[in-house]
């Protein structure tokens, strides 16, 4: 599996990691390749919590909802330890 850790970082700009997630999901969509779409929502969280635009508390509820997509999808893929991996 690629690891999309490198959007999380410092020298990627959040706007940019965000934009840069949106058309990988967007490709996901519509090709129906699924075997990294966990790992896309979880680094989705993690740049949900880093950007700026939202109160926080919506930016912890955006950020849940993208770990808690991540985490049914990759229990639907058979990843069991996968949900470790996010605490």
């Amino acid at each position: 599996m690629p690891s999309f850790g490198w959007l999380t970082r410092g020298e990627v700009k959040t706007e940019r990691g965000l934009r840069t997630l949106t058309v990988a999901l967007d490709a996901v969509s519509k090709t129906e390749e699924r075997s990294d779409e966990a790992e896309l929502r979880r680094v989705n969280g993690k740049l949900a919590l880093q950007s700026d635009g939202h109160s926080r508390l919506g930016l912890e509820m955006e950020a849940e909802e993208h770990f808690r997509d991540a985490i049914d999808l990759a229990h639907k893929q058979g990843a069991s330890h996968w949900s470790c991996a996010l605490l």
